[in-house]
């Protein structure tokens, strides 16, 4: 290749002997380099490989005046400005990373999406900013309502935050100190499907199908999922004409018969009619984590029991994020089989007896007066603590009015009364 020969404009000759100085940072390198012509046409490099002891350091011309350089003097510096340039190249592509999976997975899955509901935005599209909400680097939300049997739909990425490699690097330390089978970070779309009231208490039950992969994780700390109990017959899934991966968790047998059909043949019109096995079963069953029907809250109340009216009874599936285009449209058949589940609650194919919504209400009116009695427990305790507060202030208040004869005497009495408690301690114990 030619020797570039044109000119160079000041700001340009100046960025060049910047780059001969990056060059030079580090005396090894400094003596394998050679400078290209048109580098060394501008910049004086005679002293370029002298003693790099950095004693006297390294001399440049740059437009007719001289700078001199030391590399030693520069060396931290340079450290912090590549680990500097090394965090904001990381943010960069960790953020266009979660940014591509989220945007792969809404267009795909836009079409289905309009399709099952009126509309699909986020809750004040006023902005102009789009259909998705992000919140930072790892987190984005979509919103949409207008459906049958469904109040509205939530729709949640949650993804490692490869934008940040000091979380990332903390989630790591933390998923290696608790011997976390599951990540605590994953990439995972979750959907929250607010189903309207189904009956004056809004009871309907407790089930989920969960990957047995992260049955544990998905259980810890779910107030909601201690209503039902893991069907751990051999081949349980089996039976149901599911994939031997998926647990099932259900409050009752009747619920379970109701979304899964009976085991064997008796069930195969009910498993028709809700549709889920041929979903779980299909390309997209590895995408699931867990479908759960709830009538419960996620956390445990603290402060007593849920109001009535404000129970919200939610289907939530929980998706892996896909990969690919291909593995996006795979997923769209568990959130059809969502909606499908939907319908068949809101059409009464899946309706409980009124001998099992008795069970129901009764197991959530004793849960709910043990939830009262911790919270009013706690009350009782907060309020002794403020009593006894206010009567240890009442005693210092008289106290600090006697004089210093009487607090002296009033001290020596407390005193002999500690050593006398003490003595009695001790003659018991033996």
């Amino acid at each position: 290749m030619a020797p570039f020969r044109g000119h160079l404009l000041p700001s340009q000759r100046a960025l060049l002997a910047v780059t001969a100085m990056g060059l030079v940072m580090f005396s090894d390198i400094a003596q394998a380099f050679e400078l290209p012509s048109f580098v060394s046409k501008y910049v004086d490099s005679k002293r370029l490989h002298e003693l790099a002891g950095a004693d006297k350091g390294y001399e440049f011309t740059v437009m007719n005046q001289k700078m001199h350089f030391k590399p030693d003097e520069w060396r931290m510096e340079a450290v912090l400005l590549g680990a500097s340039l090394l965090y904001l190249f990381l943010h960069f592509t960790g953020k266009a990373r979660n940014r591509s999976l989220v945007t792969t997975w809404v267009r795909t899955a836009m079409p289905l999406l309009e399709d099952e509901f009126a509309a699909v935005a986020k809750r004040d599209d006023g902005s102009g900013e789009g259909k998705l909400i992000w919140n930072g680097g790892s987190q984005a939300l979509l919103y949409a309502s207008g459906r049958r049997g469904i109040e509205g739909l939530h729709v949640l990425f949650e993804l490692k935050p490869f934008h940040d490699p000091l979380e990332l690097l903390y989630n790591f330390v933390w998923d290696i100190a608790t011997a976390s089978p599951v990540a605590s970070s994953r990439d995972v779309i979750t959907l929250t499907f607010m189903l309207p009231y189904l009956n004056p208490d809004n009871v309907g039950g407790v089930f989920a199908l969960v990957d047995k992969s992260v049955l544990r994780a998905t259980r810890k700390g779910r107030f909601d999922l201690t209503f039902a109990k893991v069907i751990d017959a051999e081949n349980a899934a089996e039976q149901r004409s599911l994939d031997n991966r998926f647990a099932i968790m259900s409050e009752n047998g009747e619920l379970t018969d109701a979304l899964l059909g009976e085991i064997g043949d008796r069930g195969a019109n009910q498993r028709h009619k809700v549709g889920l096995q041929a979903a779980l079963n299909g390309d997209g069953g590895h995408l699931l984590e867990s479908l759960v029907l709830s009538d419960q809250p996620k956390a445990r109340p603290e402060v007593g029991p849920v109001p009535v009216a404000e129970r919200a009874r939610t289907l939530t599936l929980t998706l892996r994020v896909p990969r690919s285009h291909a593995q996006a449209k795979d997923s769209l058949a568990l959130v059809e089989s969502a909606c499908n589940l939907v319908d068949a609650l809101e059409l009464g194919h899946a309706k409980l007896s009124a001998s099992t919504v008795s069970k129901l209400r009764a197991t959530r009116a004793q849960v709910d007066k043990d939830i009262e009695e911790e919270a009013s427990k706690y009350d009782r305790e907060e309020q002794e603590e403020a009593r006894q507060a206010a009567k240890k202030k009442a005693e210092q208040e008289k106290f600090d009015k006697l004089s210093p004869a009487e607090q002296e005497k009033r001290k020596q009495v407390e005193k002999k009364r500690q050593m006398r408690k003490a003595q009695g301690k001790q003659v018991k114990a033996r």
